[in-house]
């Protein structure tokens, strides 16, 4: 198989579609850190040491936060690249199990459908579902619409408007 490699533009466009779905948290992020950065080193300069410890101490965790961002535009950059050079196939349904995040007066589960798929070799992987009736119409062992990448077959999504038009749902029950 010939080895295949993305362009340029291709790469900027993806970087571009990550970023949009970051830029307000990015931007907040960098002018917060510029502030606080700025009022760090004026409380330096006149030793108020109880001031720079308070904003030590919000930048280390402003930086924490920040160090969140690379894996979030790596997901969304893959997400791009699948949307653009994805090729539809199909999954087998191995499994499906409910996560409960209940709090007081608040019911919220999370449904988790694990499938499996053959590309050369057998992968596999899991999505999450909000809407309990898509969850429970799709059955274990059942056919899976997925769409995934030649050169990189662990980058894969389920196609949601096709699962849910197999299973006879409106267009949006899936997603």
């Amino acid at each position: 198989m010939k080895k295949e490699y993305l362009s340029l533009s291709d790469k900027i466009d993806f970087f571009l579609f990550a970023f949009r779905k970051h830029q307000f948290m990015v931007i907040s992020l960098f002018t917060l850190l510029s502030i606080l950065t700025g009022l760090f080193y004026l409380a330096w300069i006149y030793e108020e040491w109880e001031g720079c410890i308070f904003l030590g101490l919000f930048i280390s965790v402003l930086l924490v936060f920040a160090s969140t961002l690379p894996s979030s535009f790596s997901y969304y950059y893959d997400r791009a690249l699948v949307e653009r050079y994805g090729i539809n196939r199909v999954g087998i349904v191995t499994g499906k199990r409910i996560e409960n995040y209940s709090m007081k007066d608040v019911d919220h589960s999370i449904y988790i459908i694990s499938y499996e798929y053959d590309y050369g070799k057998k992968y596999s992987s899991e999505f999450i579902l909000e809407c309990e009736i898509c969850y429970n119409k799709i059955d274990v062992g059942s056919d899976l619409p997925i769409q995934l990448v030649k050169v990189r077959p662990e980058l894969v999504k389920p196609r949601r408007v096709k699962l849910a038009m197999n299973l006879g749902l409106k267009r949006n029950d899936c997603v």
